[in-house]
């Protein structure tokens, strides 16, 4: 069976996805060459080009780089309904240069397969880097390592570190923020500071404690009954309620990356949650549902980008 890899359609849909979190925009069927499309920003002036070619596609602007190469499709056996099923995986890699004139790395897997159960599943999971005066170094993963956003900002002497998984999990915590402060000398450091919620069967065990120089500054711990309905808004709320520093940081983050005035950050977790509604994404970071990243006025990265409305869609028999 030979080889086979995304249409051109499917590759152009994914640099739209890209684009699109970044304020650019492609016009449908707008080709300069057999394969060059022009990219507009907001205000439709032309500010790059987008190339494309059987084996990779290339991104260029002013202000941004970024490639990634046509992937080959994978089939998987389904047996239950004796099926093969569809599957594929896009790196797309990038270098922008932000309105502050920071220079950030990254990278955005796009993720699609066929489920028999949940119809066409698509995906996207960005993680970007980004060195800041005052803060220092800053990852940021959405998606990935088993949470739906995972912040790690390091400058040598202070450590922070925020994970969010809404999710119950009994063996993790569903969301924690920690902050250390300069040399861990016998397990302790000279600030220490943890905020945790883990889930603890039909209770949320809640957790903080801050200490300098081995000594308490705050300390509470109490368990609380989980709701049947809305736990991810509650999760979201209580954390808030215990640490508020969390979303602070969060949206200190919002405002540092900006492109072309896009909040790129609010960007790409709304791309990556769309499933998610906005009390629920505004109750974990603290920030709005970016829904104008989507196109043809659709609600969620699925519809816009690849016309799925079918709750089951077969590719192979």
């Amino acid at each position: 069976m030979a080889k086979e890899v995304l249409t051109p359609k499917q590759n152009i849909d994914i640099a739209r996805v890209f684009l699109n979190i970044l304020g650019y925009k492609l016009k449908d069927d707008e080709f300069q060459s057999d394969s060059t499309m022009i990219i507009y920003d907001k205000e439709n002036h032309i500010c790059g080009f987008l190339q494309y070619n059987v084996d990779k596609v290339n991104i260029y602007t002013k202000d941004l780089e970024a490639n990634y190469i046509n992937p080959e499709v994978f089939l998987l056996s389904d047996s239950e309904d004796n099926q093969f099923l569809k599957y594929w995986t896009i790196q797309i890699n990038f270098k922008l240069k932000l309105d502050n004139n920071y220079l950030l790395d990254g990278e955005m897997y796009c993720n699609a397969s066929d489920d028999t159960g949940l119809g066409k599943n698509i995906s996207c999971c960005p993680k970007i880097n980004f060195e800041d005066d005052n803060l220092g170094d800053v990852e940021i993963n959405i998606l990935r390592n088993g949470h739906i956003l995972n912040i790690d900002i390091n400058n040598g002497n202070k450590v922070e570190s925020i994970k969010i998984n809404p999710i119950y999990s009994a063996t993790s915590s569903i969301v924690s923020h920690l902050i250390t402060e300069g040399k861990r000398e016998k397990n302790l450091y000279p600030y220490y500071s943890s905020s945790v919620i883990r889930d603890n069967n039909s209770l949320l065990d809640v957790s903080k404690i801050s200490y300098i120089n081995k000594h308490t500054i705050d300390k509470k711990s109490y368990d609380v009954v989980k709701p049947d309905e809305d736990r991810i808004i509650f999760v979201g709320n209580l954390m808030n309620e215990l640490d508020p520093n969390m979303q602070t940081r969060i949206k200190s983050l919002s405002e540092l990356l900006k492109f072309n005035d896009t909040p790129i950050l609010d960007n790409f977790i709304s791309a990556s949650l769309s499933s998610f509604s906005n009390d629920e994404i505004n109750s974990l970071f603290g920030i709005e549902k970016r829904n104008d990243i989507y196109q043809n006025n659709k609600n969620t990265f699925d519809e816009a980008y690849f016309n799925i409305e079918n709750p089951k869609q077969k590719i192979l028999k």
